[in-house]
C-alpha cells in the first residue's frame, strides 16, 4: 500500500530514479549473497 501510494505521488522522472536506486539496492545486496554464499550455508534475505 504504501509503495503504490509513493509511486503515485513521485512524477516520472523521479519514479525512474527511485526504481534506479531500488535496482542498484538490490543488485549490490544479490552480489553480496552470492560472494557470502561461500563463507555461510544458510543464506537470509
Amino acid at each position: 500500500m504504501l509503495y503504490m501510494a509513493t509511486e503515485k505521488a513521485l512524477s516520472k522522472k523521479e519514479r525512474n530514479s527511485y526504481n534506479f536506486l531500488i535496482i542498484i539496492f538490490y543488485r549490490n545486496k544479490i552480489k553480496n549473497i552470492l560472494t557470502n554464499t561461500d563463507k555461510k550455508c544458510n543464506i537470509s534475505i
